[in-house]
């Protein structure tokens, strides 16, 4: 199989996070030349053990726990950051994606991050090849804007059909003017079996 993983190292299962940059393409630091760059690090852990109803926790991703970032995008540009991929959703009838947002230390007037959750599954082509669709995306739009609320609550539904696997990511758009934002979030995603 050469260097690639099997999708059981890449599977994220109920109440698993990842505190630290890992194999799942976690950060990506993007080169300033093309489009900007990313950094991150992670304050916090949590586990199954950490929400009040164990039997919650059975479909209960903690997919980022609260992690600092800033982007310093060029002008115009988008940029998506995969944070989880292959994020195990087989047998969700229904579910939800929640995104808190801890601070935001500076975000002048102009981008927008948005939390999205893709349909995907897992390709012996990855990571040579990536395959996005914007097809059946949930996204949490303006999550952190200057205007945005902090401490601030995000909650919306998956899409349905929710597929076997989701890919969890980041899009930040600049907008007309360079500069370097930051903020803090934290990613879960939940879902009620048929």
């Amino acid at each position: 199989m050469g260097g690639r993983r099997s999708p059981i190292d890449l599977d994220v299962g109920p109440g698993t996070h990842f505190p630290v940059p890992g194999p799942c393409g976690r950060f990506r630091n993007q080169s300033a030349s093309s489009s900007g760059s990313m950094s991150a690090s992670a304050s916090g852990s949590a586990s199954a053990s950490s929400f009040p109803f164990n039997d919650f926790s059975r479909n209960s991703y903690k997919i980022m726990p609260r992690t600092d970032f800033t982007f310093n995008v060029n002008a115009s540009t988008t940029q998506e950051i995969v944070i989880a991929k292959y994020v195990n959703t087989l047998g969700f009838a229904s579910g939800g994606l929640l995104v808190r947002v801890h601070s935001r230390p500076s975000w002048f007037s102009g981008p927008t991050l948005a939390v999205v959750a893709q349909p995907t599954f897992y390709s012996e082509d990855e990571p040579n090849v990536q395959f996005f669709t914007a097809t059946g995306e949930t996204v949490l739009s303006n999550v952190v804007t200057n205007l945005s609320s902090v401490p601030g609550l995000f909650n919306t539904a998956l899409a349905t059909p929710i597929p076997a696997q989701l890919r969890v990511l980041l899009r930040l758009a600049q907008g007309g003017i360079d500069g370097a934002v930051s903020c803090a979030i934290s990613i879960e995603l939940y879902g009620r079996s048929a």
